[in-house]
């Protein structure tokens, strides 16, 4: 009679054989097939199987991991998704609701950069409701996380300060924003080099926010640069160049 087959699997045979009687015929035939089953059977030992076994297991239950990450990541964009289109709608609380569920969960994956992209847009929520101070700090909060991120991409972290910058100019105390601008200013230099559109919108927030600072002086110098770079960029006629014109010609007077 055989071992039982976990037996096999875990490499404890019992001790115990049962006695069974057999015929001659029985045992000629039992030792042919032994026989013909050991060239085809690789010689592997009952410690290897159980080593295959618990790799097989290992990889079922990665394939469970990552189909469970794959789930959480789905419902995770869904909820962003959710949130930026209660945002276009003006349904604040809804877009709120969706950023703030959203951030708890890839806070628990964890994704730093979805994390980064939930705050960003309860930072966004807060601009539309007027909260400047807590916008400003949800935003700085924004770029912390993504900067934690391994490989972020630099243009996105530039905006996220770019808006940092933005709330704080309309806070009591303007003067917050101008790090703001200049570290945006900072990585779209070095990732650009020293002319692009986004550039030119940090180098207008920096004029808005020295003016609400009460230096007017700086400020035209930074609105100068601005407007400068939008219309070799963008043209004389555009709306970005016509606005940045419109606030210099505003503080020369």
């Amino acid at each position: 009679m055989n071992a039982p087959s976990w037996a096999i699997i875990f490499g404890d045979v019992p001790s115990w054989t049962p006695r069974v009687q057999k015929s001659e015929e029985d045992t000629t035939t039992s030792k042919k097939r032994y026989k013909n089953t050991s060239r085809t059977m690789p010689n592997t030992k009952p410690c290897e199987i159980s080593v295959l076994v618990l790799l097989l297991a290992a990889v079922a239950a990665s394939g469970c991991s990552v189909a469970r990450e794959a789930k959480e990541n789905a419902v995770i964009y869904q909820l962003l998704e959710d949130g930026d289109t209660a945002l276009a709608r003006g349904q604040l609380a809804a877009a709120e609701e969706s950023y703030g569920r959203a951030k708890i969960l890839a806070a628990k994956v964890p994704h730093l950069d979805l994390v980064a992209r939930a705050l960003k847009g309860v930072a966004d929520v807060r601009m539309h409701q007027r909260r400047y101070d807590d916008a400003y700090v949800s935003y700085l909060e924004a770029a912390a996380t993504l900067a934690e991120h391994p490989g972020f991409n630099p243009p996105a972290l530039a905006v996220i300060f770019t808006l940092a910058g933005q709330a704080a100019a309309r806070t009591d105390d303007p003067k917050r924003a101008l790090p703001q601008f200049d570290r945006a200013v900072q990585l779209l230099t070095g990732f650009f080099g020293p002319e692009h559109e986004e550039i030119a919108r940090a180098l207008h927030g920096s004029g808005e926010a020295l003016i609400a600072a009460g230096d007017a002086k700086g400020a035209k110098t930074k609105l100068e640069e601005a407007r400068a770079m939008r219309a070799k960029l963008l043209g004389e006629d555009h709306p970005d160049t016509r606005s940045t014109a419109k606030l210099l010609e505003k503080i020369s007077r």
